[in-house]
């Protein structure tokens, strides 16, 4: 799309034992749309990056099919349950329609994103969050819109970047 710009960063574990289950993708949708997600699975190492890779491949189907972020996590939610290695997954999921700047979004256990205006003043997306993924299965998923005005940047961020010890 000509009029937003992405931009993404991913660190690479040093070991299979240390590899985490944190994902992001973009999805073009059709008619200047597009769908933004970052998640976590729950744990580390070989389990937790197998269920990264079944969710993201199972959110670019839903959202391809459906893009609504209602549909797009009950959709998770319904896979993530029936995956015996997943002990839930947080996900932040948004529509951007590029063409007016409007965000369609809800979240799941994650953090929310951190809007930073075109004159650089911050703020949080307000979020009502349902529980993660395949944790309560069929809650219900709140979903919220809000406007991202020309220049300004959206930043999604793995809740790892939070919790994180150490620099």
């Amino acid at each position: 799309l000509p009029d937003v710009r992405l931009s993404g960063s991913y660190h690479p574990a040093s070991s299979g034992r240390v590899a985490g289950g944190d994902w992001y993708d973009a999805v073009p949708l059709g008619h200047g749309r597009l769908a933004l997600v970052i998640g976590d699975a729950v744990g580390h190492g070989v389990p937790a990056a197998g269920a990264m890779s079944r969710l993201r491949g199972a959110m670019r189907s839903s959202a391809l099919r459906d893009p609504a972020p209602a549909a797009v996590m009950a959709a998770l939610d319904d896979f993530a349950v029936q995956m015996e290695d997943v002990q839930g997954a947080s996900v932040f999921y948004v529509v951007l329609d590029a063409a007016t700047g409007s965000l369609t979004y809800a979240t799941a256990g994650h953090p929310p994103p951190l809007l930073v205006r075109a004159d650089g003043v911050t703020a949080y997306l307000p979020v009502t969050a349902r529980p993660p993924l395949g944790t309560v299965h069929g809650a219900a998923t709140p979903v919220a819109t809000a406007r991202l005005e020309p220049g300004a940047t959206l930043v999604l961020y793995s809740d790892g970047a939070v919790t994180a010890s150490g620099p």
